[in-house]
């Protein structure tokens, strides 16, 4: 616990007074100029949905702020305590990790209701960053045994990436489902902006206050405090259910929802119908690309920053980009997707893309890493993720949970596998050519995926605007 007098030090850090200000300045911009900025920022927004996607935002600042909290942490301490030769193979191992993980989910959807889960996942994840926390202080005999001296580096390393990495693809996931399942899509034109900016402000402050956390009482209690913060998720959201009324807390599909399914049923409705699995390409294919990028940028920065100093690195990382980013999600994301539509907006981020790419071949400087990945996030959170989440508005109740379950994490990291097995591929194919091989290489397979990646958010922007127009349900 800190004493006064810390708490009075940290309080006066010019980063957290810039994210206090800036929250408090655009609270009292909006207090004095409300009619204004609704209608510029977020369209015709009433006093309900106001309080809807206000609450809705503070559950959005405490996933996203508790997940960059430790996700900052991740590659640092599993350096530490496996080594910078494995963070590839960590890549592959999560994706079949992740497809327990999901499968385990989707049991949980057929046995308790949606506000129910939260509080489930929510707890599981807790106890899994207490116990972080405690073994990484107190080294566990049996995690040294004969049996773990088969696996590299110390098993708490792998346990912790693979953790981090899973609750990312599981409670967030699980947290923009229910947005969706419980939004019209009119009311998601106007307040999943909100939501989104305020998921940025979590960015921001989960590393922010974990940084300083970091340097002051160290890695194992900051889990503990991490595990506190991702209790209030379920708290959160039984707010919204007390306080936001049950109309306003429906969606377009809620209608003929009613029927039990199993657990596969987000693999059959995928196979059933080609939008979702257009949807699924565009909802991760970037991810393979990230991959590349991501894997390339913090292996340079590992050269470059060891131990407290690369963790520091990637959190002042983390930031900037946060910080980009909330001034964009604030001014531009629902402006730019109600100015260009759904199918440009598709097509605006893999265009983006494909000039970083093309800009690191010729610059591969890790400051030009560290910029060309602000932009690259900046984009991937502000702008593809809102429009993900609302071409799964038409859709039902199965779809957004189960299907996107499938897409967003068994997707998601089986895209980042192949983005380590490209890493791994080129740097084969790069053995013993010229010095920028492996770059040439990484680029050239990245723009192939990006061109294939451009052509289907054509077809899956077009079927968007057919099923709005027709009022049509994929289900």
């Amino acid at each position: 616990m800190m004493t006064p007098w810390e708490m009075l030090i940290f309080a006066t850090r010019a980063d957290v007074l810039l994210a206090a200000a800036f929250g408090i300045g655009i609270f009292l911009w909006l207090i004095g100029k409300l009619d204004a900025a609704k209608k510029v920022v977020w369209g015709d927004i009433n006093s309900e949905e106001m309080l809807k996607f206000g609450i809705l935002s503070v559950a959005s600042v405490i996933v996203l702020g508790s997940y960059w909290s430790v996700r900052v942490l991740k590659e640092s301490l599993f350096f530490e305590l496996v080594g910078k030769n494995y963070y590839g193979p960590a890549k592959i191992i999560t994706f079949p990790i992740v497809i327990g993980l999901v499968f385990i989910y989707n049991l949980l959807l057929n046995r308790v209701n949606r506000e129910q889960l939260f509080w489930v996942v929510s707890g599981a994840y807790a106890a899994m960053f207490v116990a972080i926390g405690y073994f990484y202080s107190h080294p566990f005999a049996p995690m040294t045994g004969p049996f773990f001296d088969l696996i590299p580096g110390r098993m708490l390393g792998w346990i912790i990436f693979n953790g981090i990495e899973s609750y990312g693809g599981i409670v967030v996931t699980m947290f923009f489902s229910y947005v969706t399942f419980t939004t019209t899509t009119a009311a998601a034109k106007r307040g999943l902006g909100l939501i989104f900016f305020a998921a940025q402000i979590g960015q921001y402050a989960g590393p922010t206050i974990g940084d300083y956390f970091l340097s002051t009482i160290g890695f194992a209690n900051l889990f503990y405090g991490v595990a506190a913060v991702v209790m209030m998720i379920p708290v959160t959201i039984a707010a919204y259910v007390a306080f936001v009324s049950e109309s306003m807390r429906t969606s377009d599909s809620q209608a003929g929802d009613k029927k039990k399914t199993g657990v596969f049923e987000g693999l059959r409705l995928l196979a059933q119908h080609p939008y979702l699995v257009g949807l699924a390409v565009v909802s991760t294919v970037y991810e393979i690309v990230a991959v590349v990028l991501d894997m390339q940028f913090k292996l340079m920065a590992g050269t470059t920053y060891n131990g407290v100093d690369l963790a520091s690195y990637l959190s002042q990382y983390a930031k900037t980009g946060a910080v980009v980013a909330i001034v964009f999600s604030f001014a531009g994301t629902s402006f730019v997707i109600r100015k260009l539509g759904v199918r440009w907006c598709l097509l605006v981020f893999p265009a983006t893309v494909a000039l970083i790419i093309s800009y690191i071949k010729f610059n591969p400087i890790l400051n030009i890493f560290f910029f060309g990945m602000i932009i690259f996030k900046t984009l991937a959170y502000t702008l593809n993720s809102p429009v993900k989440e609302m071409m799964f508005i038409p859709t039902s109740k199965d779809v957004k949970f189960k299907v996107k379950s499938v897409t967003d994490t068994i997707g998601g990291k089986g895209s980042k596998a192949i983005g380590a097995g490209v890493i791994s591929l080129s740097q084969t194919l790069a053995a013993g050519g010229a010095a920028g091989a492996f770059l040439l290489y990484t680029s050239m397979i990245s723009l192939g995926v990006v061109g294939m990646w451009l052509m289907v958010a054509m077809w899956v922007g077009k079927k968007y605007d057919k099923l709005i127009t027709s009022k049509e349900i994929i289900q």
